[in-house]
């Protein structure tokens, strides 16, 4: 999708997993880890919000946005491996 339609992406592949989530939840319910669930809601909530935010200030300055976000999304992926590792 990125590469034939750049301006849909992310927004369009987020909305097609909707459904597919909905469905996991509800078929996996009764092992559902509701607390973990209402925490990274709430942190994915905020993350969005907070980040729109972050990318209106930072609109004027197209350079260290870039930077910016490029940093903070190989931070969160090793942030994210590091907790998928430290589980095994």
């Amino acid at each position: 999708m990125a590469l034939l339609a750049p301006d849909l992406v992310p927004v369009s592949p987020l909305m097609l997993m909707i459904p597919l989530n909905v469905y996991v939840a509800w078929r996996e319910w009764e092992t559902l880890d509701r607390s973990g669930v209402t925490w990274t809601t709430v942190g994915r909530f905020l993350g969005t919000f907070g980040g729109l935010r972050l990318l209106t200030i930072l609109t004027h300055v197209d350079r260290v946005r870039g930077r910016l976000l490029r940093v903070s999304v190989l931070l969160f992926a090793i942030a994210s491996g590091t907790v998928l590792l430290t589980r095994n």
